[in-house]
C-alpha cells in the first residue's frame, strides 16, 4: 500500500487553493496596462472600416471571391 493514506498530500493541497492571487502580480505587470474586452474589437472594427473607404475597390473585390466560394461550397453539398 501507499505510505499516504491520508490522499494526495500536502504538495497537491498546497497548490490547490484559490487559483491565483488576487490583485497585481508579476505575470499581470508584464502584459501592461489592462484593457477592456470590447476595446480591441472596436479598434478592429475602425481600422476595417478606414481600410474599406480608403479601397472600395478592393473590399468589393474581396467580397465577390468570398461570396463566389461560399456559393460554390455549398452547391456542392
Amino acid at each position: 500500500m501507499s505510505d499516504n493514506p491520508g490522499g494526495a498530500g500536502p504538495a497537491l493541497a498546497a497548490h490547490s487553493k484559490d487559483g491565483s492571487a488576487r490583485g497585481p502580480n508579476p505575470a499581470s505587470a508584464a502584459t501592461g496596462e489592462a484593457r477592456p474586452a470590447g476595446k480591441s474589437a472596436n479598434d478592429l472594427l475602425q481600422q476595417l472600416t478606414e481600410w474599406v473607404r480608403q479601397y472600395p475597390i478592393g473590399a468589393m473585390a474581396i467580397c465577390a471571391v468570398l461570396g463566389h466560394t461560399c456559393g460554390r461550397a455549398r452547391g456542392r453539398r
